[in-house]
């Protein structure tokens, strides 16, 4: 009876947001919300970084009474960038790009350690963290990926990944192309599209995210559902994929 009565420890879910405003944000307010419903968060994180949500996990933390919002920083890999320069806004030229790129790779290692010494019951990781499925998946620790943007705006470039549509019709940069598969009708302008074969290495990057997301726990959005409900239903029914 005694251990029946025992009240269970609060759900501790890690979250891990790629370097970039517009993932580092939403993952502070989507900790917030997890919070306000009593699971334990702890957001993982560079130093520079860390300051940019600060606030925001300190103005939560203020507004209720459940378990705080905790922040964990490591140290961002050193890869010859500027001292402070640990943000996707902060590059300005294509060499920096290219370290940040390797940074990001050499993130592994300390999200694991992170995972070995610390008990998390999931993990919530920016999809460009493609290799975090893998890592969490050998600590035996279900992995969600986040994005960021729309179910729809994610729809549409799934169709493009899995049908590549530019391989077929005119190569008129304003041609119109359709993306196949959707609720409803969307075409872009060629020139709007990646290009697999102009841009291999960013396909390829791509196409790893998307096969990383669909070998997930599930996928969260920045979304509600009566805002895209059509897409919802896609991403549920056609595709087979949790959000």
């Amino acid at each position: 009876m005694a251990a029946q009565d025992e009240q269970q420890p609060p759900l501790h879910i890690l979250f891990f947001p790629f370097l970039a405003p517009g993932h580092l944000i939403p993952i502070a307010d989507m900790a917030a919300l997890f919070a306000a419903r009593g699971v334990r968060c702890t957001i993982l994180t560079t130093p520079v970084n860390a300051a940019i949500i600060r606030s925001a996990v300190d103005h939560a933390n203020d507004a209720f009474a459940g378990p705080a919002i905790d922040i964990s920083v490591v140290p961002f890999p050193d890869v010859g960038l500027p001292p402070g320069v640990e943000n996707g806004m902060a590059l300005t030229s294509q060499g920096d790009r290219d370290k940040f790129a390797q940074a990001v790779q050499l993130l592994r290692e300390p999200f694991e350690q992170f995972l070995i010494h610390n008990h998390h019951d999931a993990v919530v990781t920016g999809s460009y963290f493609h290799w975090s499925v893998d890592a969490a998946a050998e600590h035996g620790v279900p992995r969600l990926t986040f994005l960021g943007s729309s179910m729809f705006a994610r729809s549409c470039s799934e169709s493009m990944l899995r049908n590549n549509p530019l391989a077929t019709g005119p190569d008129d940069p304003d041609a119109l192309v359709s993306l196949p598969g959707l609720p409803h009708r969307v075409e872009l302008r060629r020139s709007q599209m990646m290009d697999p074969v102009k841009q291999a290495d960013h396909w390829a990057f791509f196409q790893s995210v998307n096969a990383a997301d669909q070998r997930s726990f599930g996928e969260v959005f920045n979304s509600f559902h009566e805002l895209e409900p059509d897409y919802v239903e896609h991403y549920h029914t056609t595709l087979g994929r949790r959000a």
